[in-house]
């Protein structure tokens, strides 16, 4: 599902040790190659087949597990300790749901993205203050296992 890609995602990054506190050393300007080309869509997906979008009991689902999400890491970005078991409650609670809506696919609504943009901020700053702590680490490798489909 698009919302748990994202979500991980973002907070994978915010988490990863590359992100530090120190800027990356500038690489020397390179000559852009010439484009590549395009790919052909596989033939069992149309280039503009769209993804399925959640229903409103499962968007409804959905913003509960961000709200949750979202609270376990902004209430505990200055207590690390407490961050990791708070994040590992919230996807105890939604565990079967993060499940199905990653076997499903589906996609949430623009305006909920963006409703949760500022959220996603939010995470990420209370993200990289714990970004050492094991718990953490561990809680968002879990987000990542449970949120990659399964082959």
């Amino acid at each position: 599902m698009k919302l748990l890609s994202t979500v991980s995602l973002l907070l994978a990054l915010a988490a990863s040790p590359a992100l530090a506190d120190t800027p990356p050393a500038k690489a020397p300007a390179e000559k852009k190659a010439p484009p590549a080309e395009k790919k052909a869509p596989p033939a069992d997906k149309p280039a503009d087949a769209k993804k399925p979008m959640v229903t409103p009991e499962e968007l409804k689902r959905a913003e509960a597990f961000f709200d949750d999400l979202h609270g376990a890491v902004v209430k505990n970005q200055d207590a690390c300790p407490k961050m990791g078991p708070a994040i590992n409650a919230v996807l105890d609670k939604h565990a079967e749901f993060i499940r199905k809506m990653v076997e499903s696919d589906k996609d949430v609504p623009q305006a909920t993205k963006d409703k949760w943009a500022k959220k996603q901020n939010d995470m990420a700053a209370g993200v990289m203050k714990c970004k050492d702590d094991k718990g953490v680490s561990a809680a968002f490798q879990r987000f990542s296992t449970m949120s990659s489909p399964k082959k």
